[in-house]
């Protein structure tokens, strides 16, 4: 709303008085590679810087998140590949008129994988995460999970015909904070404390030239919940 035209249309324009902005929105992201196309070994890092504000009804909301990660991978043998990948993450929500909305997650995790690939058609892949999340707002009340993740993906594809991918996932939380809020939502990922377990099944098929059928079904169980069962078939036509 300022009377700058230099300010108001230059996406470069950074010296904006707060309450001159209605809406922004800002992304910057950078990944370093090395030996990025190497089969044997390569690693890359990376950082992102995400801001987003925007007027609603009642007020101002903003969103901000910065994450910096190191990727490195290593085959010792054509079909057996094994990678490790950490990260740090700061997640900002601001809210005007819901102060129990507002949270400053930061995140630590790493994540060892090892996948097997005896041919171009056939891959498994198994890895473990650890995750470690806390709410470091001064305000807040110190809410933070940590997570310890299983999973193991199969893959089976047929070039221009059809794929065929199932994933299973344990997910153990510990959570100290009030389920049922913002906060919450945020350090659970829709999750729940205690064990949980998701499942997931893909299946694509090539019917004609330019026609697509896609059949996906997933579930979730998590404790005191019932198993939850989703499923999905779509057509694409492609012309």
């Amino acid at each position: 709303t300022t009377d700058d035209a230099g300010k108001k249309f230059s996406p470069f324009a950074k010296n904006i008085n707060d309450e001159d902005l209605i809406s922004s929105k800002e992304l910057f992201r950078s990944t370093w590679f090395y030996n990025r196309s190497h089969t044997k070994y390569g690693f890359d890092v990376g950082i992102l810087s995400s801001q987003n504000k925007q007027l609603l009804t009642e007020g101002f909301e903003a969103r901000d998140t910065r994450e910096n990660h190191f990727n490195i991978r290593y085959s010792p043998k054509r079909e057996i590949l094994f990678r490790f990948f950490t990260k740090q993450k700061t997640r900002q929500l601001a809210s005007d008129f819901l102060d129990s909305r507002n949270y400053i997650i930061r995140e630590k995790s790493m994540t060892p994988e090892i996948s097997w690939q005896p041919t171009d058609k056939f891959r498994l892949t198994g890895k473990y995460s650890i995750i470690e999340r806390k709410n470091i707002l001064i305000e807040g009340k110190g809410e933070s999970a940590s997570v310890n993740e299983f999973s193991f993906n199969l893959r089976h594809s047929k070039v221009q015909k059809s794929t065929l991918s199932a994933n299973v996932t344990y997910t153990y939380i510990k959570f100290n904070g009030a389920v049922n809020s913002a906060v919450g939502y945020e350090l659970l990922q829709a999750l729940q404390p205690g064990n949980n377990l998701l499942w997931s099944a893909n299946w694509q098929l090539k019917i004609a030239s330019g026609l697509q059928f896609q059949l996906n079904y997933s579930g979730r169980k998590s404790l005191n919940t019932q198993v939850i069962h989703t499923g999905r078939m779509q057509v694409n036509a492609l012309f």
